[in-house]
């Protein structure tokens, strides 16, 4: 288990400093720590309650969440959850589910997978996703066709497996293997890159836990 935490602190330490370091404003800096914090769900509340109480501590958010979603859509002059996201929100995305929908969402889909490899995936996610967004942001340099940069998209692969293997370490009784790992890592950058806008909220999540199951299958 210490060879694992040391891992998952170094790599806060070091999203903490690329935080820093790219965050253009105050609201792009809420936005990046409340990403973060959902951290929360899979290294805290699943290894305290157990996966019954993890899914339903996502599912009510969501199902909160989707319901402000559309009754905004149906009374924007009274949209609650606009006004409640407006200081992390991105431009435009009142327009649109919103990116903490979309994480919900995400993390939830990706629970109803067999034993932990839900939570390893919303992890995995969780910590990938912004990092490439903030290596793209630091490094830029040449784009995929989608649009992403290669430099993100590499920061994105490593972060997950990085977080992948530093979950399987902190928590070795829940059966994720390396091999689980060596899957949904590069399952979830490609969600990432060929995903648009915040919609890869939700697939980098679903795509990294059906890699692994898919790999635990096979194995």
């Amino acid at each position: 288990m210490a060879p694992g935490i040391f891992m998952w602190v170094l790599l806060l330490c070091m999203s903490t400093v690329l935080v820093l370091l790219t965050a253009s404003d105050a609201r792009s800096l809420r936005r990046r720590i409340l990403r973060f914090s959902g951290l929360v769900f899979p290294m805290v509340v699943h290894p305290l309650f157990g996966i019954r109480v993890y899914r339903i501590s996502l599912l009510i958010p969501l199902v909160v969440l989707l319901g402000l979603e559309a009754s905004g859509k149906k009374k924007p002059e009274k949209n609650l959850l606009g006004t409640l996201i407006s200081p992390i929100a991105k431009e435009g995305e009142r327009e649109h589910l919103s990116g903490i929908s979309a994480w919900f969402t995400g993390v939830f889909i990706a629970s109803l997978a067999p034993g932990g490899i839900g939570p390893a995936a919303a992890a995995m996610g969780t910590v990938a996703d912004p990092w490439a967004s903030m290596a793209g942001t630091l490094m830029g340099g040449r784009k995929t066709k989608p649009g992403k940069t290669f430099s993100g998209s590499v920061a994105c692969l490593l972060s997950a497996f990085w977080s992948g293997v530093a979950f399987t370490l902190i928590f070795p009784d829940l059966g994720i293997t390396l091999i689980h790992v060596s899957a949904g890592a590069p399952a979830i950058a490609a969600a990432e890159v060929y995903t648009s806008g915040t919609y890869d909220n939700i697939t980098v999540f679903i795509a990294g836990a059906a890699a692994m199951t898919l790999a635990g299958a096979v194995h």
